[in-house]
């Protein structure tokens, strides 16, 4: 995998957009992160129209890893959209080099997912 100046990759996506952010961003520079987004993955922050930067910070440094089906993992932290507190959790499979990004997805219902420990 190449790697590239955090500056360079943020004109890379700014100057992609209709094309995608998986052809110029597989996956970051900052603290090294070496993660790959699926397409399904990138719809979906679309889709939700959740920031990108927000799913960098969780993928950093997670409040919480939770295993979940099939040796995915998500890595979830409590975010603030729109003043309201959700639980922004980002579905990994970590069985694969570099680790993928299955989904990604904000909740209100945190109680349901936040495991106490």
């Amino acid at each position: 995998m190449r790697w590239y100046p955090e500056n360079h990759i943020k004109r890379l996506i700014t100057e992609v957009r209709g094309e995608g952010i998986t052809s110029a961003w597989n996956w970051r520079v900052r603290g090294r992160l070496n993660y790959k987004i699926s397409k399904h993955a990138e719809k979906e922050i679309k889709r939700r129209r959740i920031p990108l930067n927000l799913v960098e910070s969780v993928l950093k440094n997670p409040q919480q890893v939770v295993d979940e089906y099939s040796n995915k993992k998500a890595y979830q932290s409590k975010v603030e959209f729109d003043g309201r507190i959700y639980l922004l959790r980002v579905i990994i499979d970590d069985s694969v080099k570099p680790k993928n990004v299955v989904t990604v997805y904000r909740i209100s219902k945190i109680k349901k997912y936040w495991r106490e420990l």
